[in-house]
């Protein structure tokens, strides 16, 4: 059954692809589509940025409290993963630069 956006009067239809879910209306389905909501959404954060970045800071400054060995634990690991392929990638490199010079005959 097709439905329609409340804000830009487009019927679709497939309308759980195209709408955000929403328990507390009849059909479980938000009033506008998944486009409208993302413009409204990049509209209030353009308006509010100072808000918006102020309330993202300390959401994840409270996080981060909250988690702080796990987030470190994780960083960790990414950074010897790193290391370690950028050595590995490094005795790849001289391998390869030893063979071209043995196989070409240079010192």
């Amino acid at each position: 059954m097709p439905k329609r956006c409340s804000k830009c009067k487009h019927n679709y239809a497939n309308p759980p692809a195209a709408f955000y879910r929403n328990a507390s209306r009849r059909d479980g389905l938000e009033s506008r589509c998944k486009r409208c909501a993302a413009r409204d959404q990049r509209d209030y954060n353009a308006r509010n940025k100072d808000k918006v970045t102020a309330r993202r800071k300390a959401l994840w400054a409270a996080y981060y409290a909250k988690h702080r060995e796990r987030l470190q634990a994780a960083a960790r690991i990414r950074v010897n993963r790193r290391n370690h392929e950028r050595k590995r990638d490094k005795a790849r490199r001289l391998v390869t630069l030893y063979r071209l010079r043995r196989d070409n005959g240079k010192p």
